[in-house]
């Protein structure tokens, strides 16, 4: 049964708006910026302490693009349909590196780097659009690309990161 149309209504504008936004983009509401006093440790989900990178880089770039093609879904997390931030983190928890679902989050992990000396397997960041908070994150894949779940696109792929507007940096988690 179809949901009475005052609900239709909302559903839909509601769908609409999450369509229109990028991976962290336009909300309203932020977090605080996080700092190493309101980051915890890295817990895995059995709350053990987790700060072991069981792969290697080639592996991590290897295994990240086996999502390549998965749609691009604001707030999805699985082979169905997923967004940058849980890429990164389903990417990554494969070789037991535990993320958070957030790009502004998982800036705080692991070590920076410089984008001259970005390797592959390194997480790279972005404030697309002018953006004061960290709006993207992908996977530096060697050669100046990097593999990312894509808004444009509206899948993973793998492209120049040239073409990412409001590049801010890297992390290296190994």
């Amino acid at each position: 049964m179809l949901p009475s149309f005052p609900m239709r209504s909302f559903l839909l504008l509601a769908t609409c708006a999450a369509l229109s936004t990028g991976c962290g983009q336009g909300l309203e509401e932020q977090s605080p910026a996080p700092t190493a006093e309101n980051v915890p440790y890295v817990w895995d989900e059995f709350g053990e302490l987790n700060s072991e990178l069981t792969g290697t880089r080639a592996e991590v770039v290897d295994f990240a693009r086996t999502w390549i093609g998965t749609p691009y879904v604001r707030g999805g997390c699985n082979r169905e349909g997923i967004d940058c931030s849980c890429f990164t983190k389903r990417v990554f928890g494969h070789f037991d590196k535990f993320l958070p679902d957030d790009p502004e989050l998982q800036w705080n992990y692991g070590t920076r780097v410089d984008k001259a000396d970005l390797r592959k397997g390194d997480l790279v960041f972005f404030k697309e659009g002018g953006a004061n908070y960290i709006t993207h994150v992908g996977i530096y894949a060697g050669n100046g690309d990097i593999l990312h779940a894509s808004t444009y696109w509206g899948k993973v792929v793998e492209k120049p990161m040239q073409y990412v507007d409001g590049y801010f940096g890297a992390r290296s988690l190994f």
